[in-house]
């Protein structure tokens, strides 16, 4: 089935990403140079960043939920884990994972399941659990995190995956595109239309790993709608008693209290991670700005408020191709840059770059210049650390 059709049939009745990839007969993540030094010096960065050390998974338990390719998966394995388990409810996913295995990739003691964990809390006694790219786009994501945190032993670390509409902007703007592009080329070519028509943006990210046709699908095809979105507060307050947050990545946590002031009363973290999140989430918008000072209450407020309603409408549009709605999403892209340009003004460029080139591909010219917009991405999937405290 081609890509254009996929898109055509999924619906939120259906479940996420797994009907989707399940279509594509094909799970589009893999990792451009998986297994190599360079990967591993990635993984490894990310995880010291969570507070994840090789000694916290050596002869330790892992789990791992959506493993997708089972790329990643070559790193943890490096740690030299105890065992391996994966979890997944993609055919495509088990499969290329499943062989991997029989390649005696991942050690001796791995085990694959085939399973979708939105049915039911997991059972088990792990040490590490990961689940990266996967809860944000769920229906439900807070019931997602409390099906997994069951299986996670006292001490053990659980790493998951956020995103919100503010560090997803940038990619919105590069979605609401897609009923326009579509009506300029032939359906046989979409997907490599559009690893053309987004080339310049992605080969600017010099740290970017995945296929440009993978990204196309996932990022730009796939059918997300803002029901999916999951931002560090939300998975913050979704966590019961028991569990505080360890690290995160980006690393913009800031806790001062004196260790002495902690009591078996007042143990987490959550409230100083709410702040810190509360203080420096405006910058999640653009990945090439480093902060330098808050925004205001209201500017926050009101900037999550604008991307909000930029995801909302852009769902809108993917779905009923209505200009109006295309007009009220420029409309919204217009304040928001008048709330960053201060603080961002790069971020600010790019906004306005988009807006100027709108009007061009809406006539057909594909080859119009889309100025910085190219470089502007946001820091549109952040990682958390859970650990169970003892």
């Amino acid at each position: 089935m081609s890509a254009r059709s996929a898109l055509g049939v999924m619906s939120m009745s259906e479940r996420a990403f797994l009907d989707f990839y399940d279509t594509l007969s094909a799970v589009p993540v893999n990792q451009a140079g998986a297994g190599s030094e360079k990967h591993f010096c990635q993984r490894s960065a990310l995880y010291r960043t969570l507070g994840l050390t090789p000694l916290a998974v050596k002869a330790r338990n892992v789990l791992e939920v959506g493993p997708g390719s089972g790329d990643n998966a070559l790193h943890i394995a490096s740690w030299k884990p105890n065992s391996i388990h994966f979890i997944d409810g993609a055919k495509a996913s088990i499969a290329s994972v499943q062989a991997r295995i029989d390649q005696g990739l991942y050690g001796e003691k791995v085990t694959i399941e085939y399973r979708d964990v939105t049915q039911a809390a997991l059972s088990g006694n792990y040490d590490v659990i990961l689940c990266e790219g996967l809860i944000p786009g769920q229906r439900d994501p807070e019931q997602f995190v409390n099906h997994l945190l069951p299986a996670l032993s006292e001490g053990g670390v659980c790493v998951i995956t956020t995103v919100s509409s503010v560090s997803y902007l940038a990619e919105i703007c590069r979605r609401v595109l897609l009923p326009i592009i579509q009506q300029h080329v032939p359906e046989v070519s979409l997907v490599e239309s559009l690893v053309k028509f987004f080339k310049a943006g992605l080969d600017s990210l010099t740290g970017m790993s995945r296929k440009p046709e993978d990204w196309v699908l996932d990022n730009i095809i796939h059918p997300w709608t803002d029901k999916g979105l999951f931002s560090i507060e939300e998975a913050v307050n979704a966590l019961p008693n028991g569990f505080s947050i360890l690290g995160s990545s980006p690393a913009f946590l800031q806790d001062w209290r004196w260790y002495k002031q902690f009591n078996e009363q007042d143990y987490d973290n959550k409230q100083a991670v709410n702040q810190a999140y509360y203080d420096w989430s405006s910058y999640l918008l653009d990945y090439r700005v480093n902060p330098q000072q808050k925004f205001t209450v209201s500017q926050h407020q009101t900037l999550q408020l604008l991307c909000d309603k930029a995801m909302a409408i852009h769902d809108n549009y993917r779905q009923n191709n209505n200009e109006t709605e295309l007009d009220e999403f420029i409309n919204v892209l217009r304040q928001i840059k008048e709330i960053v340009v201060d603080k961002m003004p790069e971020t600010a460029a790019s906004i306005e770059d988009f807006i100027s080139a709108v009007p061009e591909l809406l006539a057909g010219n594909l080859q119009t210049d889309l100025g910085c917009f190219h470089q502007w991405f946001g820091r549109g999937q952040q990682y958390i650390s859970i650990i169970r405290d003892v």
